[in-house]
């Protein structure tokens, strides 16, 4: 059960790194002052606010990628809860 736990935990991992990548890379091209990945990851809710500012502002509505964080942190919460559980079991 060990195995599980530790797919899982890397499964949750890569599913909540995806769209925080995508949403630094992003900022980056549009030339945004995003500091280094590590600091992005530590404060994600100020540099979501302006991915969401940027796209209203070039589309007119909110970049999917903005709505895609928030179920990828709940997946990714859902895959470590499910992690642990499987640990607890062995």
């Amino acid at each position: 059960m060990l195995a599980f736990s530790i797919v899982f935990f890397i499964f949750a991992v890569v599913i909540y790194l995806w769209p925080v990548l995508s949403i630094y890379y992003f900022l980056k091209r549009r030339d945004e002052k995003t500091r280094n990945f590590i600091f992005f990851s530590l404060n994600p809710i100020y540099y979501l606010k302006r991915y969401r500012k940027l796209t209203k502002i070039k589309n007119g509505q909110t970049g999917r990628l903005y709505f895609f964080w928030f179920f990828s942190l709940g997946l990714s919460v859902l895959l470590v809860l499910l992690g642990l559980f499987c640990n607890t079991i062995s």
